[in-house]
């Protein structure tokens, strides 16, 4: 798998606010329907092998750490008031592209079996107008993969793993 590393930008709250006359899951495109159905609630690992697994096609509210041991080190350290940071494990089905979405700013990588970050194909604000902040794309084979949040502003941020339509 290639070496890379995705930066996961937010648009500042009060200009989305400004576009949106409301914000509301009850605008998600199709290809995100499971964002807005109830979150599993999970607590992130503090390092690779203590990792937590989530469910592709499945929301999970996140409860992040304020400090981790990092499988890979991030290309930039993010370092908001009361960053916190966590791993996760997925088990990714079937070969295609893979959106990452989340719903606060933070440093996003995924992480394949062979210890390499997995190189982005897109990012963007996928679903303007609704709690979903960010997806990033990643072209991934079936198999294990660790998604590895960093920076993130808070201890909690909600993530969906989902294939791209």
């Amino acid at each position: 798998m290639v070496l890379a590393t995705t930066l996961v930008w937010q648009l500042p709250a009060q200009a989305e606010t400004d576009a949106c006359k409301t914000i509301s899951d009850a605008n998600l495109p199709p290809a995100f329907a499971a964002w807005g159905q109830p979150a599993a609630a999970v607590t992130a690992g503090a390092s690779g092998k203590a990792a937590t697994r989530i469910e592709p096609n499945k929301a999970a509210e996140v409860t992040l750490l304020p400090a981790i041991t990092p499988v890979l080190a991030p290309e930039q350290a993010r370092t908001p008031a009361n960053a916190h940071a966590g791993l996760l494990k997925v088990r990714i089905p079937t070969a295609g592209n893979w959106r990452v979405a989340i719903s606060n700013p933070a440093w996003l990588d995924v992480i394949g079996a062979d210890g390499k970050a997995v190189k982005s194909v897109a990012h963007g604000h996928m679903a303007p107008c609704t709690t979903l902040k960010k997806a990033v794309e990643f072209p991934l084979s079936a198999g294990d993969y660790l998604i590895q949040l960093s920076g993130n502003p808070g201890s909690s941020v909600k993530l969906l793993v989902s294939p791209k339509p």
